[in-house]
């Protein structure tokens, strides 16, 4: 990521930060503010997002080249066949489908919460990572494990993958149990934490993913943003996962995460 890129992203970041707190804002503070000034505010923090992301996704004609020649050249590493994502895949599609066609009532059973396992149901822990909301919640999770997923498993092979989505998953579920007191779904935590180990991976090999790492910078960000904005989506689960998912590529050798091309 060039400096220029940095640059918009930082700017955007503060402008996010700023508009968000709008929101936050106590009404005995935000009452004593003139209207005049909080019209400045939100247009100077609106600004500093249209202008930040404007820098970041701004090519230049020789970028754009390098972009369509790294995308190109990031084939051939990523050639394996993902099985272990798309049992993943295929195990949240059909629980939902059964949970929505079949046994509605599945969707709370399989929640983890602290009631759950007050009542002996320590299974939910692991069960909930499998449960989805609605057809929004799926999909957008589902889409992103395919899209990361794949390249992740193709990077530390198939049961290191497994252990990156399990575990995250899995901490997810006890930072519920520990912080939380409401029931939570989702495979939002575990595939946090993919998007977390790729991050780092990324970064081992930014010679070859400078594009690629812009990208799921953002797109992380923009994530978080969501999270932090809707609180039904569970922030701390999502930051859990993402952190676990970072750890497990930072403790391990880096140097076994070069990327190599796919023998055919």
């Amino acid at each position: 990521m060039n400096r220029r890129k940095l640059t918009g992203l930082v700017v955007a970041v503060v402008g996010l930060m700023m508009f968000l707190s709008i929101f936050t804002t106590p009404d005995s503070i935000s009452d004593a503010i003139p209207d005049s000034v909080w019209f400045w505010y939100v247009l100077v923090s609106v600004l500093f997002v249209i202008f930040g992301f404007a820098f970041f996704f701004f090519t230049l004609p020789g970028e754009q080249l390098d972009e369509v020649n790294e995308k190109i050249e990031l084939k051939k590493y990523f050639q394996k066949k993902s099985y272990a994502t798309y049992l993943i895949v295929a195990v949240n599609v059909i629980v939902f489908i059964a949970i929505e066609l079949i046994r509605p009532e599945l969707k709370n059973a399989l929640a983890v919460s602290r009631q759950a396992v007050s009542d002996g149901r320590w299974y939910t822990i692991l069960t909930y990572m499998f449960v989805h909301v609605n057809y929004q919640h799926i999909v957008f999770n589902m889409f992103v494990l395919l899209a990361e997923g794949s390249k992740l498993e193709n990077v530390v092979g198939k049961m290191k993958f497994l252990a990156v989505y399990l575990t995250a998953g899995l901490a997810g579920g006890l930072l519920v149990l520990l912080f939380d007191d409401y029931s939570a779904v989702g495979a939002s935590g575990a595939v946090y934490g993919i998007m977390g180990a790729m991050l780092v991976v990324a970064v081992i090999n930014k010679d070859k993913m400078k594009y690629y790492l812009s990208e799921l910078i953002v797109m992380i960000i923009a994530g978080m943003m969501e999270s932090a904005l809707i609180p039904q989506m569970g922030l701390s689960v999502h930051l859990i996962g993402f952190v676990v998912g970072v750890l497990f590529i930072v403790i391990s050798k880096k140097d076994k995460y070069r990327l190599e091309a796919s023998e055919q």
